[in-house]
């Protein structure tokens, strides 16, 4: 079985400050997304080299702020150019602040894996992983992991030890 996992930068920005990243912070306007005419170029590219299963594995920044649309086109491109026989499949790492109940009923029906950056308990998270204002983001990344996790969504963890 052959195999292509492509590690997908979807969006250019975040929405937390983390001590550690180069992503850029969110600042109104300044958030860059892929192109619909880049994501529909690469997604049949990768399909057109005959893979058995191609993986997306969507990152950023933090991409949901690519927004829910850009990812319903994601998956109407990848059904638009896979071939019979193969497969397809979506991870996405996440800080899991922007995490809603319409962003886990997409994520069920097209069967998207989240993986949520989480770094270590309240006290070292929050000095790691700020909002650009400077408080912590710990409480509302769990907010999201307990959405996740309510609905059974399958869930892996990214922690980044410094």
């Amino acid at each position: 079985m052959t195999q292509i996992r492509a590690i997908v930068k979807a969006v250019s920005g975040c929405n937390l400050q983390c001590k550690y990243c180069s992503a850029g912070n969110y600042i109104e306007n300044s958030v860059r997304v892929m192109d619909f005419e880049v994501l529909e170029k690469m997604t049949q590219d990768f399909f057109l080299l005959c893979p058995d299963v191609v993986e997306f594995f969507w990152h950023g920044g933090e991409p949901l702020l690519a927004s829910l649309d850009f990812y319903q086109q994601a998956v109407v491109f990848q059904n638009r150019y896979r071939k019979n026989g193969q497969s397809v499949l979506n991870g996405i790492q996440s800080n899991a602040v922007l995490i809603t109940d319409e962003w886990l009923d997409f994520f069920q029906k097209h069967d998207f894996r989240p993986g949520v950056s989480i770094d270590g308990p309240q006290s070292i998270h929050n000095k790691q992983r700020p909002y650009v204002g400077g408080q912590g983001s710990f409480d509302h990344v769990m907010r999201g992991i307990r959405l996740i996790q309510d609905r059974g969504v399958p869930l892996s963890v990214c922690t980044v030890v410094t």
